[in-house]
């Protein structure tokens, strides 16, 4: 058999020129556009490239894929890729966003017409991330000091968790010092709120469903203290209310679908349900030891993700939207009270002082570390991998996920597009991660 070349070019600049002029001279020459022939087997040999990121245009070479778009479906690693362009013996589709690594699934033909291949061979997405600094600076001694304005000259001290709202706006909160809103759109840096009085020591937040109101817990010492205060949008975030008297809270959540409002406290790990009606606290649910508890809901509501920073373990409750509920919690990754970095599966992987969490479209917690000065990403089914940082080495470097330094960051949290923003308390700056 004659072996066929052809040419094709990662980046697609030179295949999609080539796809244009095969058409056009098609055309041109009167040629009459091949038909898919359901009665004749397809003909599969190979994809190209094998590898390559968001937008990586693909070629599948064969026989009787016809001409028509409308027929032609092509997966990898069984998300959808747009189809492109089709030539009796060509596909060209382009790899659509976090594809990751898995097979290439071609389908032709509409109902008992359809044939369909999977070839052995997987596509290796290459996922594009890269660590920057979005603000914030370090003086030589390591320290810095609260400086309001554009984005270039905002400073901070020890900015520790954050949430991203619908409009890309930054709210942090900084050092139990107050709260920070960073608006990329404005370049500007504000302070609208300052920690004072009962309200001095606020520590995360959390918007409501409408996000026109932001709960933010306060580590009170004792029980009659400030637990959970308010500020509004209307109000320019700038005047707190308190919501609720609780010692020592820890985190707050709020369900992304039903607006159901948890809060944590110290003793005892435990989570309360908040009910807006009553203005009443009930347990939800309890991880029995004294510990600092992270709340990260799923984005479609129906897990709740404890993360304890004294036992070093992160733990999944599942949530039931009928009673309101939280089900008993499991150990979902990490081993209670036995620190280190490891990643793997489950209780093999090991954390230290895991902090805030933020979860992806695609279920996926990331996990801001303290002490490992990484950050962690953990699967839907509990594989634990570093996704950035240098494990145990704390300092200040951006650049490739891997390669990037952090000190002691304590918060994460996703916008809209993905870019995952990261608190990065010691070196008093705001990091950002591309991420598909």
């Amino acid at each position: 058999m004659k072996k066929k070349h052809f040419l094709y070019w990662k980046n697609g600049g030179l295949l999609i020129a080539s796809i244009f002029i095969f058409l056009v001279s098609c055309k041109g020459n009167g040629d009459t556009p091949q038909t898919y022939d359901p009665s004749k087997p397809v003909e599969f040999d190979e994809f190209l490239p094998k590898e390559g990121g968001v937008g990586t245009k693909l070629v599948i070479r064969g026989a009787n894929f016809g001409s028509d778009t409308a027929l032609v479906r092509v997966y990898v690693n069984d998300k959808s890729a747009t189809v492109i362009g089709v030539a009796d013996t060509r596909i060209y589709a382009v790899v659509p966003r976090r594809a990751d690594i898995g097979p290439v699934r071609v389908e032709i033909g509409k109902d008992a017409e359809k044939q369909t291949y999977t070839f052995e061979e997987n596509f290796d997405y290459e996922f594009s991330q890269v660590v920057s600094t979005l603000c914030g600076y370090t003086n030589n001694d390591g320290g810095s000091e609260i400086v309001n304005g554009r984005l270039d000259e905002a400073r901070f001290i020890e900015p520790r968790t954050l949430k991203v709202d619908a409009e890309g706006d930054i709210y942090l909160i900084e050092s139990n010092r107050g709260l920070r809103v960073i608006s990329q759109t404005r370049n500007e840096v504000t302070s609208p709120f300052r920690g004072s009085g009962s309200m001095s020591n606020p520590v995360m937040l959390d918007f409501s469903l409408d996000q026109k109101t932001l709960y933010i817990t306060n580590e009170s010492g004792n029980d009659n203290g400030t637990g959970v205060f308010t500020v509004t949008r209307d109000n320019g975030f700038m005047n707190a209310r308190e919501l609720l008297k609780a010692r020592s809270a820890s985190d707050i959540a709020v369900n992304p679908v039903d607006g159901t409002i948890f809060y944590a406290i110290k003793a005892g790990g435990t989570v309360y349900r908040y009910d807006k009606e009553t203005r009443q606290s009930v347990v939800a649910t309890t991880l029995g030891d004294n510990n600092f508890v992270s709340l990260a809901f799923t984005r479609d509501g129906k897990i709740l993700y404890l993360i304890g920073a004294d036992t070093n373990a992160i733990y999944k409750s599942n949530y039931n939207f009928q009673t309101k509920g939280l089900d008993n919690p499991t150990i979902f990754a990490g081993t209670q009270f036995s620190s280190g970095h490891a990643d793997g599966v489950g209780t093999a992987a090991r954390f230290w002082l895991p902090f805030q969490g933020a979860v992806d479209e695609e279920g996926n917690l990331f996990v801001a570390e303290l002490l490992n000065h990484t950050i962690r990403k953990i699967t839907p089914d509990g594989m634990v991998s570093t996704f950035a940082g240098v494990p145990q080495k704390k300092g200040f470097l951006d650049g490739k996920p891997l390669d990037a330094k952090f000190n002691e960051p304590m918060g994460v949290a996703f916008d809209k597009d993905g870019t995952l923003y990261v608190a990065d308390a010691k070196n008093h700056r705001i990091r950002m991660i591309k991420y598909e």
